[in-house]
């Protein structure tokens, strides 16, 4: 897979890649590091949600041996809760990254359709935790409509800041205009 992923990438030809800047060399690498980063994140997110869900009890020494046992079972209870978390962060930014990656091989394109479609993938897994279709292809449908808004409005924002010395009859040292080559 990261051979053929590695074969996909170098396809795509330099006029495509975004603003002359360099796409990245390998899928499998990028949803890696996305999932670590994103499951890092989902500890940090899952530890918040343990302290407001359950206080952190204490075991001293005039505890009965039931009280231990509902401490150990509450401190057990924390670190599932840590790792479903954890893991459901991972899986999802790995899912967007592994998702908008093949889109970009596969059209040669890296604009707002591959975003849209990762963050449908998105949508499907969050959806897929109340176990009902209904709610998976909502949730697609508005996570896509989401992430690719947003690359939409990122794209003409960038459009908008290189064009503006232009649209606004900015002079910028260094910067020609038409009417100063007549002048």
């Amino acid at each position: 897979f990261i051979k053929m992923s590695k074969a996909i990438d170098k396809e795509i030809p330099p006029a495509l890649n975004i603003k002359g800047t360099k796409l990245k060399d390998d899928p499998a690498e990028a949803t890696i590091q996305t999932a670590v980063i994103f499951g890092t994140v989902g500890l940090i997110w899952g530890q918040i949600q343990n302290m407001y869900r359950n206080p952190p009890v204490t075991n001293t020494a005039d505890s009965t041996t039931l009280q231990i046992i509902k401490i150990q079972q509450t401190q057990a209870q924390r670190m599932s809760h840590l790792g479903r978390v954890a893991s459901f962060f991972a899986l999802t930014g790995a899912s967007y990254t592994a998702t908008e990656r093949i889109m970009r091989s596969m059209r040669g394109k890296d604009d707002y359709v591959n975003k849209a479609a990762g963050g449908c993938t998105i949508g499907l897994l969050m959806g897929s935790v109340t176990r009902r279709p209904k709610h998976m292809i909502s949730m697609c449908l508005s996570m896509s409509t989401l992430f690719g808004a947003a690359e939409m409005y990122l794209e003409q924002e960038k459009s908008l800041v290189l064009s503006t010395p232009e649209r606004f009859n900015i002079k910028v040292k260094g910067l020609s205009t038409p009417e100063d080559m007549k002048e």
